[in-house]
């Protein structure tokens, strides 16, 4: 079987049924020093839209993933949005050391529209690059983006 030096995984776990499953494939994948990267979205960003906008029943019922339906129709929302802390378990229990942990998309997405039509944009920038590693800013980014290496490297 072929191993590689690189393996990402941008945008596709949280359209899986079972992304646990994929992930259980990636240590017989990978090369001894390669890395995989994964992005996925995040669960408790589609939790705390839910909540800013008020549709509290979405979020008491647990619908935080878009049905099929949904996600054609209004918007490309994933059938499984992932929590940050599940998906760091998953990885090291597959073997991985987490190398880089950052949120993508701290900030922007939860700024009033009229705040980001006027703020400069390498300001909003700069903030995202601060605030992406630090709690709790980075498990609320709308993205999670994870480096890993097998845990022996």
């Amino acid at each position: 079987q072929n191993k590689y030096d690189l393996i990402l995984l941008h945008a596709v776990l949280e359209w899986l049924a079972r992304p646990q499953k994929a992930l259980k494939l990636l240590p017989a994948m990978l090369a001894d020093s390669g890395l995989a990267s994964l992005l996925y979205y995040n669960r408790n960003a589609a939790i705390m839209r839910s909540l800013l906008v008020g549709d509290f029943k979405r979020v008491e019922q647990g619908h935080i993933a878009a049905t099929h339906r949904q996600s054609k129709q209004k918007h490309f929302a994933p059938i499984s949005p992932l929590e940050p802390g599940q998906i760091n378990n998953w990885v090291t229990e597959q073997g991985f050391r987490i190398k880089s942990w950052t949120g993508i998309r701290c900030i922007h997405d939860f700024m009033y529209p009229m705040a980001r039509k006027q703020v400069d944009k390498d300001d909003l920038l700069q903030m995202e690059r601060r605030f992406s590693h630090i709690e709790p800013w980075r498990s609320l980014a709308r993205y999670q983006h994870l480096i890993v290496s097998l845990a022996a490297c």
